[in-house]
Parts: structure tokens; sequence; C-alpha cells
């Protein structure tokens, strides 16, 4: 069975960093085809096209500002909180809101949870040789259901 010949499909990344859109740039700058550019960048035909638009009106190879408000934190307090987070005799999500100051015990908490530190475990399942689990009916199942099942 021979195997295709063709060129792997470019990897999907949600933007292109300076230095490939330099390469872009560079590249059609010394004459070579949006085709060989595409296959040698890795990025689709399209993009090549684009970034060369993007180039011609802006002049620039930086991103476009983000919309928005800006971070609230630094990187270094976000570190800060995420190693707080980490400690084997972690305090509060108040106490770290107090000690590093202005911030709510919520926003402690988005921060730690969207870095590094607790990261939330899976339920546990039973396995295959296990007995069934079986769960009990609740009041309010009976009282919707208005009369109760035996287990």
């Amino acid at each position: 069975m021979a195997q295709s010949t063709k060129p792997k499909k470019p990897a999907p990344s949600p933007e292109l960093s300076e230095t490939t859109r330099a390469a872009i740039i560079k590249a059609l700058e010394n004459g070579d085809s949006a085709i060989k550019i595409a296959q040698d960048v890795r990025v689709a035909r399209s993009t090549v096209y684009h970034t060369k638009t993007r180039f011609q009106e802006r002049k620039d190879m930086a991103s476009k500002p983000r919309s928005g408000r800006p971070s609230k934190l630094s990187d270094q307090t976000t570190r800060y909180i995420a190693r707080l987070a980490r400690k084997g005799d972690r305090p509060s999500w108040a106490a770290i809101a107090a000690s590093v100051g202005g911030l709510s015990r919520s926003t402690v908490r988005s921060v730690a949870r969207g870095q590094y530190a607790q990261k939330k475990t899976p339920k546990k399942t039973q396995d295959k040789h296990s007995t069934p689990m079986v769960r009990k009916s609740t009041k309010r199942a009976v009282r919707r259901n208005g009369s109760e099942t035996a287990e």
C-alpha cells in the first residue's frame, strides 16, 4: 500500500507569533509563492494572504491590542497566589486575599483554579468486578413520585 505524499495539514493556532509573521512577509518580499510559504511555515494559504493584507494596512507585525479591561493582577501576583494555594497547609482563600491585598476571596480562588493549583479530581467510578452502587431514594423523590419504590 503506497503512502500518500500529501503534506500534513498545519496545526491550528489561535494566533501567529511575530516571528512567523515576519518570516511570511520576508518570503513574500523575496518573491516566494503563497502556497510554498504556507507549506514552509505550516499555515493555511489564506493565512499568508491575511498576513500580507494586514502588513500592507498597518505596516506592523504586532498583534492588535486586546479588547476589554486589562488584567488587574500582575504575573508576579498570580504566581504568588498559585504558590500559596499549592502549599500543603494551604491557608483559606480569604487569608490569601488579605495577604495579597486589594483582592476579593472569589478573585483569589478563580486565579488559583485557573493556574496550576487545586485541580478537580474526577469522581470515583466503580470497576467492572464490584457490586453495582445502589442509589437510595430521597424524601424529595418520594414526594414527587407519590410512592416509594423498594430497593
